[in-house]
């Protein structure tokens, strides 16, 4: 018998008898030294019991898919296949047919991370809705496991996804990678006050993605910087800081202390290498190195003429009329204010402008017609309110030079009134 039995029942002769029965030998030939018949009975019988001693004995009835088990105690029995009885390692894909391990056939926690090979889990292997909340442990799921465009719309139930979903600060910049949110996977009106921070920083807004057909930013808190490389169209009121003169509101790139700011209550400053140089209050004003001028509105005065008045070191221009209209307290009376003898003390002198060398002109300088008579001259005051010279009154001299010939025609009428008299 070729069996894994004790040698007693593997032993042919120990069944035949002391000799081997020839082929073909009926059973009930007990010639020839063959064993008689009781004796092969009596030898079968004993390989039975060597069979029964080596598996044991039980009384369950075989059924299908069973196996007959060893209890250690003598006794066998036929019964499925328990965790207990499978040594480590020892089912391997190998012996595994496919579709032949589904939910029935694995217990409660019986699969775990070390008992998955690298890439042996993909999608034809998981049937929809099989891995819930339950069966993904803390972190099982990061983004080297997410295949791109893997999470869809389709695959998130309505409202999965919520503020309670993701812990706070779960996700940052760390987590998405640049590039990650397009336009395309934002939906319109997606992005509300209510996602976005206090104070946020904006970078790459480029072309057109900001237009009135993305309805209109109302309120973005407060921009450290902002740049803006095409044109800004604003429907409504926009507002800036004040600014001041060395950091003007306005300002420019390469020169950023020139430009417009608040130079104080309705009042526009305009600066220039970080001082102000001209403002616009209501009349227009601008600040030179010495003395200012003001273009007011409406200019003071009446009449056609015009000339420049200076007043706290700023110059305006004002009209100048010799209508009896706009002048008041008329009297031809000058008293000594000017008298016609002081033309003598006139004196035209020759000098060019300092701005101008090499360009003389002609004529008194205001100095010298104010030591003559006060009223020859206009005065305008300083930067503290102190009276300055600005220059000759031309109408108060060309009234000295109507004195003056008006005094020479009488003396002249007079000598010739004499003159007259001595010839007849």
């Amino acid at each position: 018998m070729a069996t894994n039995f004790p040698t007693s029942a593997d032993d042919a002769t120990t069944v035949g008898g002391d000799s081997l029965p020839a082929a073909g030998t009926a059973l009930s030939d007990s010639t020839a030294g063959h064993p008689s018949h009781s004796d092969l009975h009596e030898n079968v019988g004993d390989a039975v019991q060597a069979v029964e001693a080596k598996v044991g004995t039980g009384s369950s009835t075989p059924a299908a898919n069973t196996v007959l088990t060893g209890t250690g105690s003598g006794t066998s029995g036929w019964a499925t296949v328990s965790t207990a009885m499978i040594g480590d390692d020892q089912v391997t894909q190998a012996k595994i047919a496919d579709d032949a391990v589904g939910a029935d056939q694995l217990a409660a926690s019986a699969v775990v991370t070390a008992s998955i090979v690298d890439d042996q889990v993909t999608q034809a292997k998981i049937g929809p809705g099989a891995v819930g909340t339950t069966e993904l442990g803390s972190d099982a799921v990061n983004g080297d496991k997410i295949a791109d465009d893997a999470i869809a719309a389709e695959h998130l139930a309505t409202d999965s996804v919520t503020a309670d979903a993701i812990a706070a600060n779960a996700v940052d910049t760390a987590e998405i990678k640049n590039d990650a949110v397009t336009a395309d996977k934002i939906a319109d009106n997606a992005v509300g006050n209510d996602q976005l921070i206090a104070s946020p920083t904006f970078t790459n807004i480029t072309g057109t993605l900001l237009t009135n057909a993305q309805t209109n930013i109302t309120s973005v808190g407060t921009l450290d910087d902002l740049t803006v490389t095409g044109v800004i169209d604003a429907n409504g009121v926009v507002k800036i800081i004040d600014g001041s003169a060395s950091t003007p509101a306005l300002t420019f790139d390469s020169d950023e202390n020139t430009g417009i700011y608040s130079a104080g209550a309705d009042k526009i400053g305009f600066s220039t290498g970080g001082s102000l140089h001209a403002s616009l209050d209501g009349n227009f004003n601008v600040f030179g190195t010495d003395v200012s001028y003001t273009a007011a509105d409406p200019i003071e005065g009446t009449g056609d003429d015009a000339e420049w008045a200076l007043s706290f070191l700023t110059y305006y221009l004002r009209r100048n009329s010799s209508l009896a209209a706009s002048k008041e307290n008329i009297t031809d009376d000058l008293g000594t204010h000017l008298t016609a003898d002081m033309v003598d003390s006139v004196v035209p002198k020759m000098w060019n402008r300092k701005a101008h060398p090499g360009y003389p002109e002609i004529g008194p300088l205001a100095d010298d017609m104010d030591a003559i008579s006060p009223f020859l001259v206009n005065r305008g005051t300083d930067a503290e309110g102190d009276p300055v010279l600005t220059g000759i009154n031309k109408t108060a001299y060309l009234s000295l030079l109507v004195l003056a010939v008006k005094d020479l025609r009488t003396q002249v009428a007079d000598l010739t009134t004499r003159l007259q008299a001595l010839e007849g």
